[in-house]
């Protein structure tokens, strides 16, 4: 049976161990709180603070995040299974070297946020401000950037560097000056998206989907130069 938890004293009595499963925790500051090494399990946090918190080498199953406030909370290496994130603030929340497989992110802020050396297995991003994302040397297998509203996910000054994509949907994506220099992408749908100013320099393409008359002089050159 679900617990209901709406304080951090009640919060902290749910804790077991390292442990925190099938709760409702609502309307709760929780900055001061230390998630590392812990197990969420089927936990709901609902218009929760949780600005700067550490959920460093976690696990988190799923775990559904709704109205959160998660500026600069901390996911560095920690393994998310199943897990949503709806209508909350990430900016500058960082995901380095994490395992996101079957996330949710919708309709949230996340400017800067860093999913550097991570790895986004079948997750999809729904209209989220992505501005600025750092993605260097991740892997996204199977993921998606769409936006219902705008028709065009933001992700322009998205770092792409060194990442690997297979099989992602970027169609109509706003790409405008992202970084795409020495990636590998297989199987990606660019059609439609923004590549004004988006650097290519070494970028590998591999059956994508895309308009080579939208792209600049000098892109195309860079395409060349790597074969394509």
């Amino acid at each position: 049976m679900e617990s209901v938890c709406d304080s951090l004293h009640t919060v902290r009595d749910a804790c077991n161990g390292n442990r925190l499963e099938q709760c409702l925790v609502t309307r709760a500051d929780l900055s001061v709180l230390s998630f590392e090494e812990y197990v969420l399990d089927r936990v709901k946090f609902q218009s929760v603070s949780l600005g700067g918190v550490n959920f460093l080498k976690s696990m988190l199953y799923s775990v559904s995040f709704n109205g959160a406030q998660l500026r600069e909370t901390n996911f560095t290496t920690s393994q998310l299974r199943g897990s949503n994130f709806f209508n909350s603030e990430l900016i500058e929340a960082a995901f380095v070297g994490a395992t996101v497989e079957s996330g949710r992110f919708f309709d949230s802020r996340m400017t800067n946020v860093n999913f550097g050396g991570a790895h986004l297995l079948n997750s999809r991003f729904s209209g989220v401000d992505a501005y600025g994302m750092n993605c260097e040397r991740a892997m996204l297998m199977h993921c998606s950037f769409t936006d219902p509203r705008m028709d065009n996910a933001q992700l322009s000054n998205a770092s792409f560097k060194h990442a690997v994509l297979i099989d992602c949907d970027l169609q109509h994506a706003n790409l405008y000056a992202a970084d795409l220099r020495n990636a590998l992408l297989v199987k990606v749908d660019l059609r439609g998206a923004n590549l004004a100013a988006t650097k290519l320099d070494g970028a590998r393409f591999i059956d994508v989907a895309f308009n080579r008359s939208e792209l600049s002089e000098a892109q195309r050159s860079a395409l060349a130069a790597g074969g394509h």
